[in-house]
């Protein structure tokens, strides 16, 4: 019998429960297209509405990526016990199927567009589910390339 994928359900948990509940306070707080200081001249919180991928790219494929989205966290899953055999393995792989649903799956479909928020206005607009997705894509790769095992 397998084991519960603990450690990976708490991180995917975590991951799209922060990214759907700042994108909430975001939406109902600020207007879109609006942006507040947060810490003036370093941070702030913009409203945009994305339809394209991370950072902004490709925009108006909205169905696609959504789609694509699906695919890549099906593909993810399956091949989850190859890929993450240690905790932080595991922690990253769950922020990053948390980021995928959140922004690619949730938003898509539910909103029509991703709600981007994080504004230091010399780099594209992003949210929280892009920090788990790049945060886990950085870990699981640094992992691939210094661990013996590749895990």
């Amino acid at each position: 019998m397998k084991k519960f994928p603990y450690i990976e359900f708490t991180s995917f948990a975590i991951a799209l429960f922060l990214d759907q509940l700042t994108k909430i306070l975001v939406a109902y707080t600020i207007p879109f297209g609006q942006s507040v200081p947060v810490i003036p001249g370093i941070v702030y919180l913009t409203t945009v509405h994305n339809t394209g991928t991370i950072w902004g790219l490709g925009q108006g494929g909205n169905l696609i990526f959504a789609f694509l989205a699906i695919a890549v966290v099906v593909l993810i899953i399956i091949f989850a016990p190859t890929i993450a055999k240690t905790t932080p393995a595991k922690i990253a792989l769950g922020a990053i199927l948390g980021g995928a649903i959140g922004n690619n799956v949730i938003d898509r479909f539910a909103r029509g567009y991703v709600i981007d928020f994080i504004d230091f206005r010399w780099f594209p607009v992003f949210n929280v589910a892009d920090i788990g997705i790049v945060c886990g894509a950085i870990t699981i790769g640094l992992m691939m390339l210094f661990t013996k095992d590749n895990n």
